[in-house]
């Protein structure tokens, strides 16, 4: 086990918001947005599919994401983000459950906030099915099996 450097959060940009941002057209990405174009073709005609964005830091990943998300939204698709932090890499499926947590609209809410959110999202839902939702959400009670 490797130390974690912490640091004190001190504010938050108000400007930091992927979704909002104004951004010049993007250039030099013909091939990549035609392929994201023809999955999100095939997600909305229901045949899905996942793509995968890699390259060096700076070569405009996000920017690529950002821009087909943009146009996603547009096209009336629900769009949520997820990030995977170095410090969690070791947590199984934390990406996914910041993922999951985005999709029921509870990810920035403690568990507690959450768990109410999520029962008042699926009011007929099995006791135990809610049990793992919470659990799949990272907002489980402690000590309940």
């Amino acid at each position: 086990d490797q130390p974690v450097r912490v640091h004190r959060l001190v504010s938050i940009d108000p400007r930091h918001d992927l979704m909002r941002r104004t951004e010049a057209s993007l250039v030099g990405r013909r091939w990549e947005t035609a392929a994201i174009d023809a999955a999100l073709e095939r997600a909305i005609g229901r045949r899905g599919g996942v793509v995968n964005v890699v390259g060096l830091p700076g070569i405009g990943k996000s920017r690529l994401a950002r821009e087909s998300a943009a146009v996603a939204a547009g096209r009336g698709v629900d769009v949520y983000w997820g990030f995977c932090e170095s410090h969690a890499r070791d947590i199984p499926f934390h990406a996914v459950t910041r993922l999951l947590r985005a999709t029921r609209d509870v990810a920035d809410l403690d568990s507690e906030a959450a768990r109410v959110k999520v029962r008042l999202q699926h009011p007929d839902a099995d006791s135990q099915d809610l049990l793992l939702l919470d659990d799949l959400l990272g907002i489980a009670e402690p000590n309940v099996a």
